[in-house]
């Protein structure tokens, strides 16, 4: 499984916020709040712990109406990358709403998911797991994968775990932790040839 780095645990952030695809769209996402707009350049300088800042104050005083969801699950987001665990799933759970978008859903499933499994809390995480729909984007794909089939090895199931990295798509960056978990998978499940042929490679 990947480090869970501020870099990394972001870097889905990075990729929504890049394009529009919380709406499916390809194309450029349009700030339309001024603050939002100081918050998205501290965070694309890779300074997250300023973004918090300004963020946060922008929350109290509601000056992000066109961009609150978001908002709130990129400072979800930032705390988790800063092991605030406890405070990120406050702010997930708020966004499962039925107002909340699907695509803002999905990640905050995700993300629920992710920090269930860092708590040791595999059945929460697996339940969580289920509630993520299917989504466009192949990097939160592949990294859903990885995260599933290690819910389920921690669980003991390690056939179920296979199963979800052979379904998986492999994005640059995500063909190396794909195979070496479907290896292990593999392996744990008792599928030695299998196992030895997946990792050799």
């Amino acid at each position: 499984m990947p480090g869970y780095t501020p870099r990394h645990l972001l870097f889905l952030f990075l990729s929504l916020l890049a394009t529009n695809s919380i709406a499916g769209s390809d194309k450029p996402q349009h700030v339309q709040d001024l603050h939002y707009g100081e918050v998205l350049f501290h965070f694309y300088q890779d300074d997250y712990f300023t973004a918090i800042s300004p963020l946060m104050a922008a929350q109290n005083k509601s000056q992000l109406p066109h961009h609150r969801d978001e908002a709130e699950l990129l400072l979800g987001g930032l705390q988790l990358s800063y092991g605030m665990l406890d405070q990120a799933e406050k702010r997930f759970q708020q966004l499962l709403g039925p107002d909340t978008s699907l695509e803002l859903r999905n990640r905050a499933w995700f993300y629920l998911t992710k920090i269930s499994y860092q708590h040791g809390l595999y059945e929460k995480a697996a339940n969580a797991f289920k509630r993520v729909e299917i989504t466009k984007n192949k990097p939160m794909q592949a990294e859903l994968a990885v995260l599933g089939a290690n819910i389920y090895m921690a669980m003991g199931k390690d056939r179920l775990a296979t199963e979800i990295l052979d379904k998986a798509p492999a994005p640059k960056g995500w063909k190396e932790y794909l195979q070496i978990n479907k290896g292990i998978a593999q392996l744990r499940a008792g599928d030695i040839k299998a196992g030895q042929a997946t990792t050799d490679k």
